[in-house]
């Protein structure tokens, strides 16, 4: 009896050590009905603030107060406020040369560290193969090393939010067997590198946001990540390279991947997003100045490459583009003289090995555009023929405010050349007006793409596009009781096609059922949304 008091006064005195947010209200050792089920701090190995491992008590001596028995009701490993970093391989053992095991109890589940945390570096292999399921990183931590949390096959959740002072992501150091969801590093402010194979072969991972000051994706890094479909690149201008197999086989990545405002983007490595056999789109910025070879190669649904202020002057691997969909469109946003979307297109099929099928879009100097930024047409005494062989698109500038009624249609019919099949809006457009009959008559216009700020398309602005059958609107949340369709704007397309919703919040059915009570759309069962 004297023994067994002894023992609890003894966990109790090394639990209430922790802080006072801690209350332990168990008769018995360990962690059962407890207000929290952290592992006491007396069981580590902490020397000059180097947490070394376990103290060899916790792991060998069952008759110690602190063996690993008496703590099986806890699940957390909480690193003590004094540690100011986790010594390398200190919760694995070496069994074999580069063989290693854990030693971290199967029952610990969580890591966490201490309030005011002074930990600034976690060593090589800390965490290897360990059962941890989520982890929340402190402020004060600096550098994870390689290795550090690979082969967690059970770890679902890793907590960056904390993370401004983080500059480094290890090799390897999510790597091989996490399964974590989502990677939100936005608020990792000071990492400028996530390093060779950092999250490879993560097969449950689906999205990773990236931070603004993030200059280096390392080879490899989101490599095999199958499930993979979605990373934001929005924020990443100090983005300067994506080096070898960065994104390699992720086979569900996002259809689009715009890396327009990664304006200090300067190379990719080879093969960086080859076998992505979801991607349709690409945007590209200003400053590239190389693409290895097959950069993105073996995309077979690759229909879009949209290039910022192309300069002529990129480096390109005759490989880049091989194997990508047999039909698509090339498009400059901000030419500069001489390097429209016709000579990029040329540029692209002859260095970048991209299909000879693939068309240009239609040059911004084609058309009439008031000073206020009104769409009014084709200019006067403009030869479209010299575009045939090489343009398939209408592609409407981000400054245009309105396509005005009448736009492409003389009354009666289009005045679109019968070799364009496709318009789309500029990434940020502007377009808040579809005129009355400003498309109406299109014969073989078979695609359109809308803008989120579009709001109001009026009569007939398609009208009798025979050919319509493709459909993708970035709708805004609020599109039903927002957006004005007129009543004929649909009338006499194609029987049957597709509705795509590129808002990532709004299902292609949910736009598909809005848009067929709207605009004499055709309302049977030939129409479905695109998957």
């Amino acid at each position: 009896m004297k023994n067994k008091l002894l023992k609890t006064l003894t966990c109790f005195a090394s639990i209430s050590a922790i802080g006072s947010t801690i209350a332990i209200t168990s008769t018995s050792c360990g962690c059962s009905n407890s207000t929290s089920n952290i592992l006491p701090k007396n069981v580590y190995d902490i020397q000059d603030n180097v947490l070394m491992g376990f103290k060899d008590d916790f792991l060998n001596n069952p008759k110690s107060e602190i063996y690993q028995d008496n703590f099986k009701d806890c699940d957390t490993m909480l690193i003590p406020a004094n540690v100011t970093s986790v010594n390398e391989d200190a919760f694995i053992i070496s069994t074999l040369p580069f063989t290693y095991e854990t030693i971290i109890p199967s029952f610990i589940k969580n890591l966490t560290f201490a309030k005011n945390s002074n930990c600034s570096s976690i060593g090589e292999r800390a965490f290897y193969k360990s059962s941890l399921n989520s982890v929340i990183l402190p402020n004060s931590l600096i550098t994870i090393q390689d290795s550090v949390f690979e082969g967690c096959s059970v770890l679902t959740s890793v907590d960056f939010s904390n993370c401004a002072n983080l500059s480094s992501i290890g090799c390897w150091s999510f790597g091989y067997g996490p399964t974590m969801i989502t990677i939100d590093l936005s608020k990792c402010s000071n990492l400028t590198e996530i390093k060779q194979s950092a999250f490879r072969t993560n097969n449950t991972l689906t999205s990773v946001t990236l931070p603004t000051n993030l200059e280096i994706i390392g080879a490899q890094a989101f490599t095999y990540c199958g499930q993979l479909t979605s990373v934001n690149f929005s924020e990443c201008t100090g983005l300067t390279q994506i080096k070898d197999l960065a994104f390699d086989h992720c086979p569900l990545l996002s259809t689009s991947v715009d890396l327009e405002n990664a304006i200090n983007l300067t190379s990719f490595g080879q093969q960086a997003f080859r076998f992505c056999d979801s991607l349709t789109s690409i945007s590209l910025p200003s400053n590239l100045s190389s693409l290895g070879i097959q950069t993105f190669s073996d995309c077979p649904n690759l229909s879009s490459i949209t290039w910022n202020a192309w300069n002529g002057n990129t480096s390109l691997i005759n490989s880049s583009f091989i194997d990508v969909s047999s039909k698509g469109t090339v498009i400059v946003t901000n030419p500069i003289d001489g390097y429209d979307s016709d000579k990029l297109l040329q540029y692209l099929q002859s260095n970048g090995g991209l299909p000879q099928t693939w068309k240009a879009a239609l040059p911004e100097s084609v058309y009439n555009i008031s000073d206020d930024g009104i769409l009014q047409g084709f200019k006067e005494g403009v030869d479209l023929s010299q575009y045939e062989d090489v343009c398939d698109t209408i592609w409407i500038p981000a400054n245009i405010k309105s396509v005005t009624n009448n736009a492409f249609y003389n009354g009666s019919g289009s005045i679109i050349p019968s070799f364009i099949e496709n318009l789309t809006f500029a990434k940020g457009s502007n377009c808040s007006t579809i005129g009355n009959n400003a498309f109406n008559g299109a014969l073989n216009l078979t695609s359109i793409n809308l803008p989120s700020r579009l709001t109001t398309i009026n009569q007939q602005a398609f009208m009798n596009c025979r050919s319509l059958n493709y459909i993708g609107w970035d709708l805004p949340n609020d599109y039903q009781t927002s957006i004005i369709v007129s009543d004929s704007v649909f009338m006499n397309i194609n029987s049957s096609g597709n509705v795509k919703s590129l808002n990532p919040l709004i299902t292609s059915q949910e736009i598909l059922d809005w848009i067929k009570t709207k605009g004499s759309f055709p309302s049977g069962d030939g129409w479905e949304p695109a998957k």
